[in-house]
């Protein structure tokens, strides 16, 4: 996520527990599990800027980000605009 947002923003968005949805989990044969998230990454309270859909990979050795979709940009407002660089496409 911040290789995708790095291009757009001076600032990095962050992430919290309340801005992550599980929507899918999948066990694999190996043992490990496709999780499935949605993450709604913002600037300051209630600013989100966009929503985003991850594949993570998980294992009792760690976890991995198997793909990574940007689904859409919501407009930010107030200082947190001086953070654009450019904007995201939807």
């Amino acid at each position: 996520m911040d290789d995708y947002y790095k291009r757009y923003f001076t600032e990095t968005p962050g992430v919290g527990s309340g801005s992550v949805e599980i929507s899918d989990i999948r066990k694999d044969s190996n043992g490990g599990y496709d999780v499935t998230v949605t993450v709604l990454p913002y600037y300051g309270p209630h600013n989100s800027v966009g929503k985003d859909q991850m594949l993570l990979y998980v294992t009792e050795n760690g976890t991995e980000i198997k793909s990574f979709r940007h689904l859409e940009s919501y407009e930010i407002y107030g200082g947190y605009q001086d953070y654009i660089i450019q904007w995201p496409p939807s």
